[in-house]
């Protein structure tokens, strides 16, 4: 299965990738997907640290755990933990050797036998890369 990458500049873009940044934020604001889609789970990479919720009805905290682990540098958590909230399961984790984006959005859904990755994140230079396992 290839990824597809794509990188641009947020200082380049201008305008345009103000917007769409902008876009990431305000589509943060509504409920968690993973309420009405079990298959589906997002983490937000922000100061180091990966967090979110997933529905125990389509993942499990293993399943959860490895594809985090897919964010760290060294492939490694550090630390990983979770907690009920209203029938998801919230969890939030660090990386033993970091993580290479400085913040951004992972989603992950489950689509037969495949699960589908897709990440949206950005370095300390604004740099934006957008990928997909599809």
């Amino acid at each position: 299965m290839a990824i597809s990458e794509k990188r641009l500049s947020l200082r380049r873009a201008g305008l345009t990738g103000i917007l769409l940044a902008s876009g990431l934020v305000l589509a943060g604001c509504g409920g968690s997907p993973a309420s009405s889609n079990p298959n589906f789970f997002s983490a937000r990479i922000t100061d180091g640290k990966l967090t979110g919720q997933y529905n125990p009805q389509g993942f499990t905290a293993e399943e959860v755990r490895e594809q985090l682990k897919s964010l760290c540098n060294d492939g490694e958590l550090a630390t990983y933990g979770e907690g009920p909230a209203d029938g998801l399961v919230s969890f939030s984790a660090t990386c033993r050797g970091g993580i290479a984006a400085a913040g951004g959005t992972i989603e992950i859904e489950r689509a037969g036998e495949q699960v589908v990755v897709e990440q949206m994140t950005y370095d300390a230079n604004g740099d934006m890369t957008i990928s997909s396992n599809q």
